[in-house]
């Protein structure tokens, strides 16, 4: 069980400002242990989607339930089963660990077997919402640490995809791209503001934080709706 809380900033970034960014950044940046990854995820909502309208709408509260795997080293670790709340661009998040079996038996239907008030929280929401497991979506991120700020984190996400069929952490030819090939999701995870080196770097490099959902994106995509 694990509860996090920070701030998360989004941009959505092309490949010539992503190496820019990088070079500007060398001296701050060093790659982490878990640098190069895959990450797995399964959304969950209902028929009505009303969790992921609920996001495109920008409410000023939202939540979303989640199955999340990361592949790294040709390994794919433990999945975590995570409820994300955010509050005025704050994000809380509240996981729990699964095994591999029982992260795909939530994904055929069945039910999350797990004491505590985590686990009973995303139940309520199951029960409040009628929401199940609807959309996979994947991605490749290198991620970085900051040195001298322990509570800082950068990461870049690439080949975004999404399907809305054969949910299971593995690559499929369904898989449909939601971002172009020459660009990146840049996010800035940060439990307090940011430095002001890497705001400076931010905007010398014409980079400014705007509202980017990689499931509302992927429903865009898939429901081939306007924005």
């Amino acid at each position: 069980m694990k509860i996090i809380t920070r701030q998360e900033v989004k941009y959505l970034i092309s490949r010539a400002s992503h190496d820019a960014l990088l070079r500007d950044l060398a001296n701050h940046l060093v790659p982490n242990k878990f640098f190069a990854q895959t990450i797995h995820n399964v959304y969950f909502d209902n028929d009505t989607n009303d969790l992921i309208l609920r996001s495109i709408e920008k409410k000023e509260f939202k939540d979303k339930l989640r199955l999340r795997a990361y592949h790294m080293d040709g390994e794919l670790g433990n999945p975590l089963i995570e409820l994300k709340k955010k509050y005025k661009g704050t994000s809380y998040k509240r996981r729990i660990k699964l095994t591999i079996e029982q992260a795909r038996d939530l994904i055929n239907g069945g039910a999350l077997n797990h004491t505590g008030q985590i686990a009973d929280e995303m139940r309520f929401l199951i029960a409040r919402t009628g929401c199940t497991p609807k959309m996979y979506i994947g991605y490749d991120r290198a991620s970085y640490d900051v040195v001298g700020h322990d509570d800082l984190r950068i990461t870049f996400d690439s080949n975004v995809r999404c399907r809305t069929t054969n949910l299971d952490f593995a690559p499929n030819p369904a898989d449909k791209n939601i971002i172009d090939a020459d660009h990146y999701i840049l996010e800035i995870k940060a439990a307090d503001t940011f430095p002001l080196w890497l705001t400076d770097a931010l905007t010398r490099n014409g980079i400014f934080p705007q509202s980017f959902s990689k499931y509302a994106r992927a429903f865009v995509c898939t429901e081939a709706i306007p924005l």
